[in-house]
């Protein structure tokens, strides 16, 4: 098994054991054809939009519109979480375009949906955020999303983080898998920002313990160091 295989495999088993955890937390009111939270600035590492690019229909990567005006990404989460585990100040990216709809939905749902990345997953509610205008999740369980953001980018740390138009135009454009496969990938361009190996899980006292348990209970916390 060649490196990029066996990160794919600790990529399944990440959104694996996610799904696990939370399918245990509630009822949540997501369902086919909510697509409000599904725009083009979903965060992703380069394994995982070269796992997503396997995947995508044939008809999509010829045709796709991938390279939009999104803004450069600001700040990976490892990047974030050394700023705050050193106590760096530092401004919170604040987007002022227009946040255009994810292009690979398809009459409002994905069309690539079990292979979605990570920071789709995480888009959950309790409540039905297409009345209150607002989602509703356990604090906690930000903190978890958090925590597997951060494993996640440890485990791709001589990738890429950037958003989802950004990364998957370089697919269609440069040829970026067969590059990436063989350890040779390289990104000319200030939208992406290289990955970090993880400072530190970023998780508040009050929920470390929660955080911990559900790590150890869907085996994610392995994958970000199995390297």
């Amino acid at each position: 098994m060649n490196d990029f295989e066996l990160k794919k495999a600790f990529l399944k088993k990440i959104y694996h054991g996610y799904e696990q955890i939370v399918s245990t937390l509630g009822d949540w009111k997501c369902k086919p054809g909510c697509s409000d939270c599904c725009t083009s600035l979903a965060v992703v590492t380069t394994l995982e939009a070269a796992y997503l690019w396997e995947r995508m229909p044939e008809s999509l990567r010829a045709n796709g519109s991938f390279m939009d005006n999104a803004p450069p990404l600001a700040f990976t989460t490892n990047e974030q979480a050394s700023l705050c585990l050193s106590r760096t100040d530092f401004e919170e990216e604040e987007l002022k375009e227009s946040v255009a709809r994810c292009p690979l939905l398809v009459d409002d749902r994905c069309s690539c949906y079990d292979a979605r990345p990570f920071m789709c997953r995480l888009m959950l509610s309790s409540i039905d955020c297409r009345v209150s205008g607002h989602a509703e999740i356990p604090s906690a369980l930000l903190s978890f999303n958090t925590a597997v953001l951060q494993i996640l980018e440890d485990l791709d740390r001589d990738g890429w983080s950037g958003y989802l138009v950004h990364q998957l135009g370089h697919f269609q454009q440069d040829d970026l898998l067969e590059r990436y496969i063989s350890g040779e990938a390289s990104l000319d361009d200030s939208r992406v920002r290289r990955n970090h190996a993880n400072p530190g899980l970023l998780i508040p006292p009050e929920h470390q313990e929660q955080v911990a348990d559900w790590l150890r209970k869907s085996d994610i916390w392995q994958c970000g160091y199995a390297r």
